[in-house]
């Protein structure tokens, strides 16, 4: 009744305002107003939305879920021919921004909400001030119950370290939390760097819009891929040097070489460096790769003490000569003692013939083993230095007895976690499995327990760096920051370099069956659980 009651006001206006209304025009206006309310059902709101080509040239697009001040919302795009002056999405006034200047277009939202579909009514102007409603309809789906994926790693620019966040999901994502600090990260997922000032675990915590949420753990190194650096002094000749070893880390190069502030020279594979010093004081080395990847330490050095500088000089190498392999000595007394000489030399407490004045001599060896060397001057100061020299060709350690086997071992070590398991039987370890690059790296202790191997095989070079792990008849070196490996002298590349962390050697567990018989791994990604059979 309101409808043909407002009719009729607009047919009496008319008639008012012109006399050339004529009555056959007002008998028939009826049935012509008739027709248009069939045409519109909702005459109501559509009394002044006779332009449908102005509502159909609305477009509603680019419907998404997005993060919007920490909150999940429903975002569209709107366009129009003529001025949009607002939008309703399920019946809730939507927020605009991002309005065009001439308001025919912008971004709205509103909260998002559980289901697939939101109905749009867009509202707008246009002709003399003249108002139209256009209804839309937008779809937006999510999987309810499937979790995010989110993969970690680390890497460097430049000096800087980053922590690597890769989330894939079927569902839009509405919160990344690396140790509780909320990250920009696109709705879609992909890729995102976040920058890391300290070594550490890092917990990462990704929610989507159904609410799932995975949480992921790195332990970043900060250090890992930088040059190492060790600095020593050395008195020779009256004179001080600062000794500086600089070796680059994986395939880098070594870029510079300065000594509070000047630079030095070195080769570009790394080297030992004397600097001759002149006066007492800290000496700053900086090293720094084709990367940029830096790494510094500070030496103080006193020109005028002589502590440690009256030992007799030593050093050791290998030489192999067709099947036959001798431990080459070089040894000479210290020239800061007066008349000093060599009193002898020893080798596995055998005395070897090495003049007082000292010289180079090549001692002849029998069996792959450890070999002591101890240097002694007259005066009684010692320098002892060890070895580990293997025959060539040679897959058997003369003087070894392996420790009884305890049958087949069935171990299971989980990510981040120092408890595991042998045969059933829950233990605890001292340091937790980590993931470094893409691979598991466990202590490499606990690989000898898994393996049915005594500890005690399990030894540490500190001359050449290197884990030495005694299986059976098979010798195994693992240097430390190299990819590359000896089983019985014979080299094999690893995957990815041994590392150092609090205290420990790490090893990718991906070679143990590489380097030992009878080994079988299954990795269980859901549990982040090895299992390791032998």
């Amino acid at each position: 009744m309101k409808i043909y009651k407002r009719l009729a006001q607009v047919l009496v206006a008319g008639t008012i305002v012109s006399a050339s209304f004529s009555s056959v025009y007002a008998a028939q206006q009826p049935t012509n107003l008739s027709k248009e309310i069939l045409s519109y059902p909702r005459v109501s709101d559509r009394l002044f939305a006779t332009n449908r080509t102005t509502e159909d040239s609305i477009s509603v697009s680019s419907a998404r879920i997005e993060t919007i001040n920490d909150k999940a919302r429903f975002v569209v795009y709107v366009s129009s021919p003529v001025e949009i002056t607002g939008v309703t999405i399920d019946g809730t006034t939507a927020t605009c921004r991002n309005l065009s200047s001439s308001r025919t277009s912008g971004e709205y939202y509103i909260d998002a909400k559980s289901g697939s579909s939101y109905n749009i009514r867009v509202y707008y102007r246009y002709g003399n001030n003249q108002a139209g409603i256009a209804d839309k309809k937008a779809y937006v789906s999510y999987n309810s119950s499937k979790k995010p994926t989110v993969d970690l790693s680390q890497t460097f620019s430049g000096s800087t370290c980053y922590l690597v966040i890769k989330i894939s999901d079927s569902n839009p994502i509405v919160k990344v939390k690396v140790n509780n600090d909320t990250i920009s990260f696109s709705s879609s997922g992909g890729t995102e760097k976040y920058k890391v000032t300290k070594s550490g675990t890092y917990k990462v915590e990704v929610t989507d819009i159904a609410g799932n949420t995975t949480t992921e753990k790195y332990e970043v190194d900060v250090d890992n891929e930088r040059p190492t650096l060790k600095l020593d002094k050395k008195y020779q000749n009256g004179k001080w040097y600062l000794v500086i070893k600089a070796t680059p880390n994986g395939n880098a190069e070594i870029e510079k070489v300065t000594v509070d502030g000047s630079k030095v020279s070195c080769r570009k594979a790394g080297d030992t460096i004397e600097y001759l010093i002149s006066s007492t004081g800290t000496y700053k080395v900086v090293v720094k790769d084709n990367y940029d990847h830096e790494t510094s330490d500070s030496l103080y050095i006193d020109v005028n003490g002589t502590t440690n500088v009256n030992q007799p000089s030593l050093s050791l190498s290998q030489n192999n000569v067709g099947n036959m392999a001798y431990l080459v000595i070089s040894a000479s007394p210290s020239k800061n003692v007066s008349n000093n000489s060599l009193a002898k030399v020893t080798v596995n407490g055998n005395v070897v013939a090495l003049s007082g004045a000292g010289g180079t001599l090549q001692y002849a060896v029998s069996a792959t083993g450890n070999y002591t060397v101890v240097a002694t001057d007259v005066y009684g100061n010692q320098t002892t230095q060890n070895l580990y020299v293997t025959l060539p060709g040679s897959r058997v350690v003369p003087n070894y007895t392996p420790a009884a086997s305890t049958g087949s071992s069935n171990v299971t070590f989980t990510l981040n976690k120092k408890t595991w398991s042998k045969n059933g039987a829950a233990q605890t370890m001292d340091a937790a499995p980590i993931a470094k690059y893409g691979r598991i790296y466990i202590p490499i202790r606990y690989v000898a327990y898994a393996l049915n191997i005594n500890p005690s095989k399990v030894t540490w070079d500190k001359n050449t760096r290197a884990a030495v792990i005694y299986d059976g008849s098979n010798v195994i070196r693992v240097p430390l920051g190299s990819k590359v490996m000896t089983v019985n002298g014979v080299s094999q590349t690893m995957e990815a370099a041994a590392i150092s962390q609090g205290g420990r050697i790490y090893i990718p567990i991906s070679q143990v069956a590489k380097a030992f018989t009878g080994v079988q791994m299954n990795w269980n990604n859901s549990a982040k659980q090895i299992t390791i059979r032998r």
